[in-house]
């Protein structure tokens, strides 16, 4: 089973462009897809999630 330590979410530190939007879907998609292969547990999905979240909102 992977940890939340196995999992990163990366967010460029330029500011958020186009390109930016389809990185974060495409993290998006894999968090949904980690969920649903019960590879990680729903916390972990929210923790991620929020944080993806909040690291795309301060570019």
């Amino acid at each position: 089973m992977i940890n939340s330590d196995d999992v990163k979410v990366i967010c460029p530190e330029e500011g958020f462009t186009g390109n930016d939007e389809i990185t974060r879907g495409i993290q998006k998609i894999i968090l949904v897809t980690l969920l649903e292969e019960k590879k990680i547990n729903i916390n972990q999905y929210n923790n991620a999630a929020q944080y993806l979240e909040k690291k795309y909102r301060q570019c």
